[in-house]
């Protein structure tokens, strides 16, 4: 059929006398991935010949279900590559993608749901898609563009108090208090295909806290630590999670940047705090007509000279005020 291509087709192909899976043959295109015109060309057909005996059988199910967890860990991702790479397009997308979750995930009470398929929302919202989706909502605040993302997170960390907190073994259930037909009610904590909703939930309560000064946050944060940091060192290690988040609380950096986000001096100093080699970072963006609360280690800090001007706090303690990006980055490499 392919004429003195005939063997190097059966090759690419896999294809022999006794098949190449239970005795049938499976065309597949694992033994050469090599790109011929002129092959591709005289197979084009037979591909189509193919697709035309597959049309007459029924298509497997497509799994096109939206899930508030897992859009919540790619809007992070998007956000984070976004800053570090100057990709704009990546933080506007990913920008986007919130929105719509936001808007379509979330019930006229205020309470998401888990997933969304064929305009239809299916299922009471877990721990993980709070966790997660507060985590993305934090990370879009940190990269500078306007929204109400920190009100969000700490909307939905409160729903999550209210209705998944074990007030006497501590940490938080999968699913709700007023979820129906639970048989039992998990509290993921290990690490698994995905990070577990407990450490997540970790990280967002230390980010709120370092980023407000809200001692609640912390309060909320050791709790957890202490439900579920074992003093033997080979029971955590299905808890990364966790450990980083209480590794962020504990050495975290936290860089406060006081500007105008449209002023271009304050997008230098954004810029280089997201490029920072500190993987234990968090960035504080404000504008100098508001004001931290008392209880941040940066309030009453402004701008010097009427120029956007970093601070960097690790702790207690706060740098001497920078106003240029090369200072910033010199500071921070001292920092690390």
């Amino acid at each position: 059929m392919l004429g003195t291509d005939a063997n190097r087709f059966k090759s690419i192909y896999d294809v022999g006398p006794g098949g190449n899976w239970e005795d049938h043959t499976i065309l597949n295109r694992l033994r050469s991935m090599d790109w011929d015109d002129r092959l591709e060309v005289e197979m084009a057909p037979l591909r189509n010949r193919l697709l035309e005996r597959r049309d007459g059988r029924i298509r497997p199910g497509r799994d096109d279900k939206v899930l508030t967890d897992w859009n919540g860990l790619a809007i992070a991702a998007l956000v984070r590559a976004g800053v570090v790479f100057d990709r704009t397009d990546w933080v506007t997308l990913a920008a986007d993608v919130y929105d719509w979750i936001k808007s379509t995930m979330t019930e006229t009470d205020g309470r998401l749901r888990h997933a969304y398929c064929a305009g239809q929302l299916q299922h009471p919202a877990v721990l993980d898609d709070y966790a997660n989706l507060a985590r993305a909502a934090l990370l879009l605040n940190e990269s500078g563009r306007p929204g109400n993302y920190l009100d969000d997170a700490k909307s939905w960390v409160e729903i999550v108090e209210r209705h998944y907190i074990d007030a006497d073994a501590g940490g938080y259930f999968l699913a709700a208090d007023d979820t129906p037909g639970l048989i039992a009610r998990p509290k993921p904590i290990f690490d698994n295909a995905q990070p577990g909703g407990n450490g997540t939930m970790a990280e967002v309560l230390v980010r709120l806290y370092i980023g407000t000064g809200e001692t609640r946050y912390r309060d909320r944060a050791e709790r957890l630590f202490e439900t579920f940091v074992s003093e033997k060192a080979n029971n955590n290690l299905h808890l990364p999670t966790l450990l980083i988040a209480w590794e962020l609380l504990i050495r975290g950096t936290q860089i406060v940047i006081v500007g105008d986000a449209v002023d271009p001096a304050t997008s230098k100093l954004l810029g280089t705090a997201h490029k920072s080699a500190n993987r234990l970072s968090i960035i504080n963006l404000i504008s100098h007509d508001q004001p931290l609360a008392d209880g941040h280690v940066a309030a009453g800090k402004g701008m010097v000279d009427g120029k956007p001007t970093a601070y960097v706090c690790i702790g207690a303690t706060c740098s001497l005020p920078v106003t240029d990006a090369g200072a910033l980055t010199e500071l921070l490499g001292r920092k690390q």
